[in-house]
């Protein structure tokens, strides 16, 4: 009971802002008990240029309950880009989260957590050291690259596939809950990305 009383004092959203970051810290994990509750947020790239390709990043957001991912190409990895990217995909559509757990970088700096604080949200930067604590998002861009390194057969169409190994990633079921990230935060599987355009 002892170590569950410390996981969830350590996960605790304002304990996390707040608090003095420790080294025990690493080792907790973010506790949460409800969809849009607490997003990661993360980048990952620059990918090799290809002719007539523009985009060089991904950018990967995640609810910590459902593990349901947002993900898009992007060819800036800056404050301006990860604001376009919450507003537009986001909070627009899903609403906003309580909170945000990053990693610290320019490009979820002071302009994007202003951003983020104006919204209401609580922004937590992760502790150096907490890569357990992050893992969540970090886990969702490697499940990203592993599908797109299995449906994708140009690499040069990268960039162009991210929605389809989004959705790929939303609705594979996980163990434990027995359900998928897309029947978790929307109650059904979708037959196509979301925000995509229909069929003529």
């Amino acid at each position: 009971m002892m170590v569950d009383a410390r996981d969830y004092i350590q996960g605790c959203l304002m304990c996390a802002k707040f608090g003095t970051a420790l080294r025990s810290k690493s080792r907790a994990r973010a506790t949460v008990s409800e969809p849009m509750e607490l997003l990661g947020l993360d980048s990952v790239g620059p990918f090799p240029e290809f002719p007539g390709v523009s985009k060089k990043w991904i950018l990967v957001a995640v609810d910590y309950f459902s593990r349901y991912a947002w993900a898009e190409a992007t060819d800036r990895n800056d404050s301006e880009t990860v604001i376009k990217f919450l507003k537009e995909r986001i909070f627009e559509k899903f609403g906003v989260p309580v909170g945000f757990y990053v990693d610290p970088g320019p490009h979820l700096g002071r302009k994007t957590r202003k951003f983020a604080e104006s919204y209401g949200t609580i922004w937590c930067n992760s502790p150096v050291a907490a890569k357990r604590a992050v893992g969540m998002v970090e886990k969702t861009i490697d499940i990203l690259q592993r599908v797109m390194k299995k449906t994708i057969g140009n690499p040069r169409e990268w960039s162009n596939n991210i929605e389809k190994a989004t959705l790929v990633i939303n609705k594979r079921e996980i163990p434990h809950p027995m359900y998928s990230p897309s029947q978790i935060l929307l109650g059904f599987n979708p037959a196509r990305p979301l925000g995509g355009n229909s069929p003529s």
